[in-house]
C-alpha cells in the first residue's frame, strides 16, 4: 500500500509540471477577458492605435504594410512598436523580424548605433534618461521567453508611463515604472527592464522656436539691438544692424546685406550648458539655392565670436546628441557642389558636427565621435536605396540620378567615419567603367576638404 502510494505521489511530481506548462500553455492563447474581444482598439498613443490581444501567446496573422514591410504578428507587443515607429515616423527596422528581447543588443555599449533596428541604443543604469517614444525593452522571465517591448508615453523626474501592447488579458495598456537617478545615471527600477532605443532627432531643436520676435532683448547686463541703419555702401542705402549694449560700451555684430528684416534673425540660447547664454544670429545672403550665414558669440562686455559659418558650409541645427547639456551643431558641407554628373539638387551634402572644446574657447568639427547619430541619419536613405533597387531588379540599368544616389550614400559614410564601408558600397554599386575615376575625384576632393582634414577621418 505505502509502495503504490509512493509510486502514486512520484507520478503526481512528475507530471505536475508538465500540467502547469501545458495549462499555461492553453490559457495563453484564449481570451479570458469577456469585457474586450481580440482585435479590440483599447488605446492609442500619437494617433496610434493599440489593440486588445487576450492570451499573451494569441495570434492573428502577420501584418504588412501596403509595400510588404514586416510589422509583425497581430496583436502581439512588437507588432505595436514597429507600427508605432512605421506610422509616427516612417521608420524601417533594417531587421524587420525577431522577438521582444531581440530588440537589445547585450554588445553594444552605451549610446552606441543599434544596426538592426536602425535606432540609437541606451543601457538601463546608463548616462542617458529615458525620454518619450524611446523603445523600452523588456528580458525574458520563466512564463515569457520572449521578451516585451513597450513605448515610453511620458517622463517625470521620478517615474515614466509606459504605452503597450498585449499585456495579459488583464493587464492595462499603460503602466507606471519607477524612475531613480544614481551617481549620474539612471535607472528604471524593473528587474527586466534591459534598456531602451531611440530614433534620433529627439533632442534635436528648431531654430524657428528661437528666434526672437523682439528688435530688442535684455539678457542680464546686455541689451541686444536689432535696427535699421543708414549705410551709402549698401545696396538698399540701409541695413539691419545687430549690436550689443552693455553699461556705456556698445559692440556691433553684424550688418546685414540687404534692408529686410526677415533676413536677418538672433536668438540667445543656452548651447554650452553652463547657465549663461550664447547670442546665435543667422543671415540669409540671397543666393538661389542657399545661402545662410551663421555666427555664435559669447555674451560679453566685448562679444567673443565661438563661431561663424566659413566656406561652402550650408544649413544649420543645433542637437544635444549626448544629452550632456552641450549643444552641438550642424551644417553641410558644400565642397561637392553640382559633382558631374550631378546636379545643385542631388549633389552630395555631408553633414558636419561641430562640438564645443572648452580649453579652445570655439567649436571643431568631430563627426568621429558622432558617429552613431551620423549613422542614424543616413541608415532610412540606405534602405529606401536597397528596396528601390529590388523592385527594378539587378538588370536595371545606372543611370545619372543613380550614380548621384550612390554618390551620395558613399560621401555620407565617409563623412560619418566609416570609409571600409563607403568603399565596399561604393565599389559594388557603380559601373565598372567609371568607377576608379569618379572615386579618384572624390579623394581629390577630400584632401582638400578643411573640416574632413581636421576630423583625421579615414580616407579607405
Amino acid at each position: 500500500m505505502r509502495k503504490r502510494r509512493l509510486i502514486l505521489l512520484t507520478c503526481c511530481a512528475l507530471l505536475a509540471p508538465s500540467l502547469i506548462l501545458g495549462g499555461y500553455a492553453v490559457a495563453t492563447r484564449i481570451n479570458l477577458n469577456p469585457w474586450y474581444s481580440v482585435g479590440q482598439p483599447i488605446d492609442e498613443l500619437n494617433g496610434v492605435i493599440i489593440y486588445f490581444n487576450g492570451g499573451v501567446n494569441t495570434t492573428r496573422g502577420r501584418n504588412l504594410s501596403k509595400d510588404g514591410y514586416n510589422l509583425g504578428i497581430r496583436f502581439q507587443c512588437v507588432e505595436f512598436v514597429k507600427r508605432y515607429y512605421f506610422e509616427r515616423y516612417d521608420h524601417r527596422m533594417p531587421d524587420p523580424y525577431g522577438h521582444a528581447k531581440d530588440f537589445f543588443d547585450v554588445e553594444l555599449s552605451d549610446g552606441a548605433w543599434n544596426q538592426k533596428r536602425g535606432m540609437l541604443q541606451y543601457v538601463n543604469g546608463g548616462r542617458f534618461k529615458p525620454e518619450p517614444d524611446d523603445l523600452l525593452v523588456f528580458g525574458p522571465w520563466l512564463f515569457n521567453q520572449y521578451g516585451h517591448v513597450a513605448i515610453v508615453s511620458s517622463v517625470g523626474n521620478t517615474s515614466l508611463e509606459v504605452a503597450q501592447q498585449n499585456p495579459g488579458p488583464f493587464g492595462s495598456s499603460r503602466e507606471l515604472l519607477e524612475l531613480t537617478h544614481r551617481d549620474g545615471k539612471s535607472f528604471v527600477d524593473h528587474p527586466r527592464v534591459l534598456g531602451w532605443l531611440r530614433l534620433r532627432g529627439v533632442c534635436g531643436k528648431d531654430l524657428s522656436e528661437i528666434w526672437s520676435k523682439s528688435l530688442r532683448l535684455q539678457v542680464g547686463p546686455y541689451l541686444i539691438l536689432k535696427e535699421r541703419v543708414a549705410d551709402k555702401d549698401s545696396i538698399d542705402g540701409f541695413v539691419w544692424r545687430l549690436s550689443v549694449k552693455c553699461g556705456q560700451q556698445e559692440s556691433i555684430v553684424w550688418d546685414s546685406v540687404r534692408d529686410d528684416p526677415d533676413w536677418l534673425n538672433f536668438a540667445v540660447f543656452d548651447l554650452l550648458g553652463h547657465g549663461s547664454k550664447q547670442l546665435i544670429i543667422e543671415e540669409y545672403t540671397g543666393a538661389a539655392h542657399c545661402c545662410w550665414q551663421d555666427a555664435i558669440y559669447e555674451l560679453g562686455a566685448e562679444p567673443k565670436l565661438i563661431y561663424e559659418t566659413e566656406g561652402q558650409r550650408g544649413g544649420f541645427a543645433i542637437e544635444d546628441f549626448n544629452q550632456d547639456g552641450r549643444w552641438e551643431l550642424l551644417q553641410s558641407q558644400g565642397n561637392f557642389e553640382s559633382f558631374d554628373p550631378c546636379s545643385h539638387a542631388t549633389t552630395p551634402c555631408p553633414t558636419i558636427v561641430f562640438e564645443f572644446v572648452p580649453e579652445l574657447g570655439t567649436y571643431r568639427p568631430s563627426n568621429g565621435k558622432f558617429t552613431a547619430a551620423l549613422l542614424a541619419d543616413l541608415e532610412p536613405g540606405l534602405s529606401e536605396y536597397n528596396r528601390e533597387k529590388r523592385r527594378r531588379g539587378d538588370t536595371a540599368q545606372v543611370d545619372a540620378d543613380d550614380i548621384c544616389e550612390i554618390l551620395r550614400i558613399t560621401v555620407d559614410l565617409l563623412y560619418a567615419g566609416q570609409a571600409k564601408r563607403a568603399w565596399e558600397f561604393f565599389a559594388r554599386e557603380t559601373p565598372i567603367e567609371s568607377r576608379d575615376e569618379i572615386k579618384k575625384r572624390i579623394l581629390e576632393q577630400l584632401k582638400n576638404d578643411s573640416d574632413f582634414k581636421q576630423m583625421k577621418l579615414p580616407l579607405e
